[in-house]
């Protein structure tokens, strides 16, 4: 009893700065936040010295934060038990706090240097999301989504590059409260306004850019429950045609998009849907783009395909980075043996190959994705490296109801827009779908659980990001300086 409670006392400031960090994330989104919620973790950390210690601190936090963070993925209920849920749940918040306590090991192996920490703790982010069943959710930088200032950032030193500069500031105001030096509050003040205006300087910057084309996206709004009884697939799909005609009828010649697996079934072999969608694409000289699984070779994939004005295109973009648990199982044999078993209903899916090319509709290049592999801040950038000329995101998070998952899927679209420097399009089935700017402004937006159509133009770029030429290259460089720092220690 002794030894919790000493735990919880010197623990409380990690707990603490990890519910501060959640409220600048969805549902609250106090983005202001960030500036100061790790003060508390840095002024408890203080006070630590052993090895043990520091992984439980910067564990704790982590279990805490992606806890949290994660509350969404207990809409699964509906789809198992409530307590393998949970199980799961708490199972993969744990392996997710694994990677903070790496950051607490490097914090302590560079012999605790404070100037050190913000490398030490983009490099856990960033290898979070290298891992199978890793993700970048909950990374700090993503808290600016909406401060669209900072947000400019993103598109020098991505997601981990905001991070860093967040993480920094908060360690000038803690030196501010703690050393009582105006030097630390003047460096504090200027390294702030600097910030603040390079951001505002990339932000009203206009972009090179020309080749108008005009895009809707069909947000038919449909629940998961709906969409697994295969009695309502006929109305889904009717649904679907519906809200093409009608806005095709206003605005014929544009693009169509329509969300990820529009039924759970292999839609390329319902010869009415095919003829129904090339009358319209024929009609309205418009391509529909949209997701289906598909079944090439005895190997079923989660599918972007496209109907042309001259019937259905031979170009397929099969979704590579798979969801754990639902389109594949990693560790099968284990969850077995837990009794956890396949949460989401359906029949595993084989990953695509990763040379696969940009979707060509014309003259315009589409980089093709297909839900989570818009949380990997890569992806998008491969894509680029394709001659994408706007990127397209399909997705269905109709699974998790009216949660947050939806939301913070969205906002890491935003940084996937700036990263790249190009018109995002993410259209989603029950939302949040949108139109997105280079400089992550959306342009036209749904709300979540909502029947609606939106259209806007998306434009060539021409111009590219630094974060394009070096990507994660201030990881590449933090991981240098920590061995570095590391390797003097060892030699003393």
């Amino acid at each position: 009893m002794h030894y919790l409670y000493s735990l919880s006392v010197y623990c409380w400031p990690s707990i603490l700065s990890a519910i501060l960090t959640y409220s600048a994330f969805p549902p609250f989104n106090q983005w202001g936040i960030i500036f100061i919620a790790f003060v508390p973790f840095l002024l408890g950390l203080k006070r630590l010295n052993s090895l043990t210690t520091h992984l439980i601190y910067f564990f704790s936090f982590g279990f805490t934060y992606m806890g949290l963070m994660h509350l969404w993925l207990l809409e699964l209920k509906d789809y198992a038990t409530l307590l393998s849920i949970i199980s799961l749940v708490i199972l993969y918040t744990l392996f997710l706090g694994l990677y903070y306590a790496f950051s607490g090991l490097l914090y302590y192996l560079t012999g605790r240097c404070l100037w050190l920490f913000p490398f030490c703790w983009i490099l856990g982010e960033w290898l979070r999301t290298q891992t199978i069943i890793g993700n970048s959710t909950g990374s700090i930088g993503y808290s600016q989504a909406y401060n669209p200032t900072l947000l400019q950032w993103a598109s020098i030193g991505g997601v981990f590059g905001l991070s860093l500069l967040l993480i920094s500031i908060n360690i000038l105001i803690y030196l501010i409260f703690t050393r009582q030096k105006r030097l630390y509050g003047v460096i504090a003040l200027l390294f702030i306004l600097i910030f603040i205006s390079i951001g505002q300087f990339m932000l009203i910057r206009p972009l090179s850019q020309s080749d108008p084309h005009t895009v809707s996206i069909i947000q038919a709004n449909h629940p998961q429950a709906m969409k697994l009884n295969r009695n309502n697939w006929s109305d889904i799909r009717q649904s679907y045609l519906e809200l093409t005609k009608d806005v095709l009828q206003q605005r014929p010649n544009q693009l169509i998009f329509w969300p990820e697996t529009i039924t759970p079934a292999l839609n390329l072999h319902q010869k009415y849907l095919l003829h129904q969608m090339n009358t319209i694409s024929h009609r309205y000289n418009t391509p529909i783009i949209f997701g289906s699984p598909t079944r090439f070779n005895d190997h079923y994939f989660n599918s972007l395909c496209m109907m042309t004005p001259d019937g259905i295109s031979d170009y397929y973009y099969h979704k590579t980075r798979l969801m754990p648990f639902g389109e594949y199982w990693p560790g099968k044999a284990l969850l077995k043996w837990l009794g956890i078993g396949q949460l989401i209903p359906g029949s595993e899916y084989s990953p695509g190959s990763n040379d696969q090319l940009p979707l060509i509709v014309n003259d315009l290049r589409i980089g093709p994705g297909i839900c989570l592999e818009s949380i990997y801040p890569w992806f998008y950038r491969s894509m680029k490296h394709k001659d994408s000329d706007i990127m397209l995101m399909l997705a269905n998070n109709a699974w998790f109801n009216d949660s947050t998952g939806a939301e913070k899927h969205f906002q890491m679209g935003i940084f996937r827009a700036v990263e790249t420097q190009s018109y995002f399009i993410q259209a989603s089935n029950t939302g949040i779908s949108a139109i997105i700017s280079p400089k992550g402004v959306s342009l036209q937006q749904t709300q979540l659980n909502e029947q609606k159509v939106i259209t806007d133009t998306v434009y060539k770029v021409h111009s590219k990001s630094i974060y394009y030429y070096i990507g994660d290259l201030i990881v590449y460089f933090g991981m240098l300086v920590i061995i570095i720092r590391i390797s003097f220690g060892l030699l003393k």
